[in-house]
């Protein structure tokens, strides 16, 4: 145990020299962007590849374009209020109100994502089979004609599907 505590002092010691001050904000800034994570869902989450601080930008990588799209449209604003609440917790992060937030998907995933051997033709040549539970038997209370004239052509076209799996 003491070999841990002497590696976290001697870490600590090297960020808080002033010779290393921008490795040291580096650090801190990036501890403080994974603690961002926590206002993400956890699918999110797991599919979060990094985080990157530029001034004025934040930037989140996703795994897919879906995770990415749906962070764009629903999350930036939870992200924002967040570091607005907690702005002692991110004070590298300054200013917010300024603060650029924005998803994205690198392009070693895009790429990856695109040759995918996924074949869209095995899956429409699928014979789509739906079995009707329904037996047609229901009060038609309509009052309109023409609907009442449509719910009865639903229950015939029932009845018929109904008949022609008890002969198959």
């Amino acid at each position: 145990m003491d070999s841990i505590k002497n590696a976290k002092h001697i870490i600590s010691s090297i960020l808080s020299n002033p010779a290393y001050a921008k490795l040291g904000k580096t650090f801190h800034t990036q501890k403080s962007l994974e603690r961002l994570k926590a206002a993400l869902p956890l699918s999110m989450q797991q599919n979060l590849v990094r985080i990157s601080y530029h001034p004025h930008k934040i930037l989140f990588a996703f795994s897919h374009p879906s995770f990415a799209n749906e962070f764009n449209r629903y999350k930036i604003k939870d992200i924002i209020s967040c570091l607005k609440c907690y702005k002692d917790e991110f004070s590298e992060i300054l200013p917010i109100e300024t603060l650029q937030v924005r998803g994205y998907v690198p392009k070693q995933y895009l790429a990856k994502d695109t040759q995918s051997d996924f074949d869209i033709s095995s899956v429409l040549a699928q014979e789509i089979c739906y079995k009707e539970h329904s037996k047609g038997e229901f009060i038609n209370y309509a009052s309109d004609k023409g609907l009442h004239e449509c719910f009865e052509q639903i229950r015939t076209l029932i009845i018929k599907l109904n008949n022609s799996d008890k002969n198959a």
